[in-house]
């Protein structure tokens, strides 16, 4: 179980974790169900940028460290998925097999890197409206959860929207986890990988109990929203494939980012 959680690092991460041995397919596919723990990896990320403002007035510059901060731990993975999803958006093919083909074009097309340098303005100009610094120990929880809530939100979408269709014609990293499914124990484990930080953090650092139910008012139509997103985006390509679930993931921060803005 540790080199699956190894694996799942070094899949959504840069970092170097990733086991040296040849390891299997299975083994692969079963690390979907530490996606969401991974998420807390980025969240400490957020609320050490978070920190760092302290030492400088500008949230512009705290807004900006974030969203690098992301991106390069990420790889770029992310937003390479974003970019590509809506090349294939502008391209509007016709049949599966020609979007997936304009998906895999490894050139960036006009469309894709508007949407690309959209998402990066709109996310720093949304973190750096959010009143942090009037209470930096509730807005460093939100900080910390929200790359946990856009992870989860992704495996939901990967298990539940995901069909054997979307994978049939891409050989990709989906189409070993679809083959290798264990549906609501990578729910559950994903679940819990969720809930188990945050609760974590709250005990570190007390929260009053309103605060966190004005969250919830929040948290709960935006994980509604991002639902209909990820299935926006696989009616729009014909499907979902790999690229879908980051472009997925960089929206719903964004638009969780966003909802913050309001509490």
């Amino acid at each position: 179980m540790f080199n699956e959680f190894r694996l799942a690092i070094g899949f959504l991460t840069l970092l170097p974790v990733t086991p040296t041995r040849k390891f299997k397919e299975e083994e692969f596919a079963r690390c979907i169900k530490f996606f969401t723990l991974i998420g807390v990896i980025f969240g400490l990320l957020n609320v050490f940028c978070l920190y760092l403002h302290q030492f400088h007035e500008s949230k512009l510059l705290t807004a900006l460290f974030i969203v690098l901060g992301n991106i390069f731990l990420s790889g770029g993975l992310h937003l390479d998925g974003l970019m590509d999803s809506f090349d294939g958006i502008a391209a509007s093919k016709k049949t599966r097999p020609e979007t997936l083909k304009v998906l895999k074009d490894s050139r960036v097309g006009a469309f894709g890197s508007m949407a690309g340098s959209l998402l990066i303005i709109s996310k720093i100009i949304f973190i750096s409206q959010i009143n942090f610094e009037s209470d930096w120990i509730f807005y460093s929880l939100l900080f910390f959860i929200v790359p946990i809530l856009s992870r989860f939100m992704m495996v939901l979408a990967l298990l539940f929207q995901v069909s054997n269709e979307d994978v049939k014609t891409d050989a990709s990293s989906l189409s070993i986890f679809k083959k290798h499914q264990k549906t609501w124990l990578d729910l559950i484990i994903n679940l819990l990988g969720m809930k188990i930080p945050a609760a974590i953090y709250i005990v570190m650092f007390p929260i009053p109990f309103m605060s966190l139910i004005k969250v919830d008012y929040y948290i709960i139509p935006w994980m509604l929203l991002a639902w209909f997103v990820y299935a926006w985006l696989k009616f729009k390509l014909k499907g979902h494939n790999g690229d879908t679930m980051g472009a997925g993931l960089e929206i719903n921060e964004v638009l969780l980012f966003f909802f913050f803005n309001f509490i």
